[in-house]
């Protein structure tokens, strides 16, 4: 599996650890039955291994808010999460 090394690839290239997150987010659907099944899994798996929340978000609000994650989000004036 993949995933794993995938997600401590994107931690260093972000200079965070693990310990450095409050909660993960994955997405809860709707979307393909084996992809949410395993980001639920994985996300789960991890944030108990961590011992922090695993928060199942709605695809489109991933969507619409992942520009947030970036260094100067953008300021929405009319929108309300």
């Amino acid at each position: 599996m993949v995933v794993f090394p995938l997600i401590r690839e994107v931690l260093h290239r972000a200079g965070a650890k693990e310990s450095d997150l409050d909660a993960i987010a994955y997405t809860q659907g709707p979307g393909l039955a084996g992809a949410l099944l395993v980001g639920a899994a994985v996300a789960n798996s991890l944030a108990f291994g961590l011992g922090i929340a695993a928060i199942a978000c709605i695809t489109s609000r991933g969507h619409l808010l992942s520009p947030l994650l970036e260094r100067n989000p953008p300021r929405f004036r009319s929108l309300r999460c």
